[in-house]
């Protein structure tokens, strides 16, 4: 009988004991005072609890006994500042064990958070929320230099959101920042994200808070500040990128579109002078109002062609090399002032000579070389003529209005006489202006036309043909045919035919009528004007 005793009391502990245990793996919440400070209880709302880390951030782990808990919290209903008990995990023994909770109550009618703890720690079988002392970090005074002082900081010094310093509570000479050890950093920090930065690492602004003195941005530039080159020492490597909008991509000086890239400052201390510049068409003007000065010679497009200094005030434009002057000077127009020469060798020249084009011996105003034209064709466009001088023979050309008139030398100063074009092929002989036929032409191989008395008749012309008497011989005398009047010209007529008279009837100065014997042709000549 003892034994049997026996064994049902060591069952009985057995159970007792795995009963205990298991009991102390949940904690049973309970809660009957959730009120607002005036004592008022909440009329109707939610009590939630939620297992976190030491930082507040929800965890999933194991329950004693066996069985995980979501990463969620449970929330009960509260009714008149109580709740109804429940169970939660035992913190002591969870795994991980020293879990906390984070507890907050909501009013439903109002439908807002009304209470939060964070870090709530407590073990055993019941926790009796109404019971629950929280603890807070002790609060600290602000910094001032009266109150506190420096600053030490032994080991890293953790922020999460901003720290702002005013000018009043922390002074230059109260932050000393030391590198713990050889080989660290003493101030380290990283941006954001590679992708798309911006933002800045650093930034000092004036008292007034209106402009930047000193600003780094993520990627590494300076934006605002000056470096003082006195400051600099060593030797500084480029590139040297302009912080204007898409600088250039290569090159040791890296400048935008619309830069200024070299810039001097006048002898005067007044203004400043641009050495180097670029347009919108992105022509690249070297160089200010002062003009440059080239040591050498300048190249131009390939190296075989170019412009360099020969002798003072001379300009070689050759192949490039120092006072070469191989090369060919093409222009559309070439200005010279009234005093400039065109110099062809040693002893030629073209020059201004009063308004005239002078070709002489390489001095200005020199007329003493001959213009020969050769096989060449001689075009004068001008009204005023021009003297040809000597040389082998060469074609004239007169324009739609080109006049050759004789104006020059002591026996020919009057300009009353000269030649024209008149038409296609036809040169007239006038007194210089344009069209003039009243002139005379006189050579000892062209015969002239006299009356009796020995009188010159001008504007005479000749006009001879035939025609067939009873059929034409009744002639219309047109264009340049025609003379002036019935009187101004003499006809003489043949018969062709028959030894026959011819009678001749001059009715006007462009009609003439032959009659003689029946059909025979007569040949005619008349002379006049």
């Amino acid at each position: 009988m003892k034994k049997l005793l026996s064994i049902l009391a060591f069952v009985y502990v057995v159970l007792w004991f795995s009963l205990s245990a298991l009991a102390q793996n949940l904690t049973t919440v309970s809660a009957s005072n959730i009120q607002d400070i005036n004592g008022a209880k909440l009329a109707a709302g939610q009590l939630c609890f939620l297992i976190t880390d030491q930082n507040d951030i929800p965890l999933s782990v194991q329950i004693g006994g066996g069985g995980q808990a979501l990463k969620r919290g449970y929330c009960t209903s509260v009714v008149n500042g109580a709740v109804t008990s429940f169970t939660v995990p035992n913190p002591a023994n969870t795994q991980p064990a020293g879990i906390y909770y984070r507890i907050t109550a909501k009013d439903t009618t109002a439908g807002q958070e009304v209470l939060r703890y964070t870090q709530v720690a407590f073990a055993g079988a019941t926790f009796n929320f109404d019971n629950y002392a929280p603890t807070f970090p002790s609060f600290i005074a602000p910094m001032s230099n009266a109150t506190v002082g420096n600053l030490t900081i032994n080991g890293n010094l953790s922020v999460t959101g901003a720290m702002t310093f005013t000018p009043s509570s922390l002074l230059a000479s109260n932050a000393t920042i030391n590198q713990a050890a050889n080989g660290n950093d003493a101030i380290f920090s990283k941006r954001a994200t590679d992708t798309s930065p911006t933002g800045n690492f650093e930034r000092f602004r004036n008292f007034a808070n209106s402009a930047d003195l000193w600003t780094v941005d993520v990627t590494g530039t300076l934006q605002a500040g000056t470096i003082p080159t006195a400051r600099l020492s060593g030797t500084t490597s480029g590139p040297f990128v302009s912080s204007s909008a898409n600088p250039a991509a290569t090159g040791i000086l890296r400048v935008a579109s619309g830069d200024t890239a070299v810039v001097f400052r006048n002898n005067a201390n007044t203004a400043d002078i641009v050495g180097i510049s670029k347009n919108t068409s992105d022509v690249v003007s070297v160089g200010g109002s002062a003009g440059i000065t080239t040591l050498g010679p300048v190249t131009l497009g390939a190296t075989d062609a170019g412009l360099s200094r020969s002798a003072a005030a001379s300009v070689a434009v050759g192949n490039g090399t120092a006072g070469d002057s191989s090369g060919t000077l093409m222009a559309t127009t070439v200005s010279l002032p009234s005093t400039g020469l065109i110099k062809l060798g040693s002893s030629l020249g073209i020059s201004n000579f009063g308004g005239q084009i002078a070709f002489g011996n390489g001095t200005v105003g020199s007329t003493s070389a001959p213009l020969q034209a050769g096989s060449a064709q001689l075009n004068f466009g001008s009204t005023n003529g021009a003297d040809l001088g000597l040389g082998t023979p060469g074609v004239y050309t007169l324009g739609s209005n080109g006049v050759r008139g004789w104006t020059s030398g002591a026996a020919n100063v009057s300009s009353d006489t000269g030649l024209s074009r008149t038409s296609a092929g036809v040169i007239s002989v006038g007194n210089g202006s344009q069209g003039n036929v009243g002139g005379e032409l006189r050579s000892t191989r062209i015969a002239a036309t006299y009356n009796a008395a020995g009188t010159l008749q001008t504007a005479v012309h000749i006009v001879e043909d035939t025609c067939a008497l009873g059929t034409n011989c009744a002639v219309t005398l047109t264009g340049s045919a025609a003379f002036t009047t019935a009187s101004s010209y003499r006809c003489s007529a043949t018969d062709a035919t028959a030894a026959s008279a011819v009678r001749v009837n001059q009715a006007s100065g462009s009609s003439v009528t032959f009659t003689g014997t029946g059909t025979d042709v007569i040949s005619f000549v008349c002379v006049g004007n």
